[in-house]
């Protein structure tokens, strides 16, 4: 293929530049994503909460276990909370409304393990119950139906 290299190369310049200068001004026309400010997070709304009872029950206990909701942590076991001798943990714990819990558990070996968590409110017509299975480790979430808050 015989042709001028400088004209080759001309060429491929037009054509990156085609394609490239496009690109370019789509990423500089786009907004910066708005931050809002520590004054209008202040000023937010706060999430309706309500007092519960967390039981958590596990057989064998895990090593560690905690069970938190939108980040903050509920109930961790390195926080004085620990299971008792028949692997079960009591504690008045406040909720918030539409969001859900996340669970997570460490044991020792890979067997199977199961920890049961059941949330009593006032007003709820029934407690909330639901049975976790898992080999070394569990992370699993557990979401608040509507009906559940009062």
């Amino acid at each position: 293929m015989n042709g001028n290299p400088i004209l080759r190369i001309a060429f491929v310049l037009l054509a990156l530049a085609a394609v490239l200068i496009p690109v370019w001004r789509i990423t500089l026309d786009s907004p910066a994503p708005k931050v809002p400010s520590s004054a209008a997070l202040e000023k937010a709304p706060a999430a309706a909460t309500h007092r519960a009872t967390l039981v958590l029950r596990a057989v064998p206990p895990p090593l560690r276990c905690s069970v938190s909701q939108h980040g903050i942590n509920l109930l961790r076991e390195d926080n004085g909370k620990i299971f008792l001798s028949r692997g079960e943990c009591h504690d008045s714990v406040d909720l918030t409304q539409g969001e859900d819990l996340v669970i997570s558990a460490v044991w020792a070996n890979d067997e199977s393990h199961a920890l049961g968590i059941e949330l009593l409110t006032e007003g709820a017509a029934a407690p909330l119950e639901k049975t976790f299975w898992s080999r070394r480790t569990l992370e699993d979430v557990l979401p608040l139906p509507e009906a559940f808050t009062p």
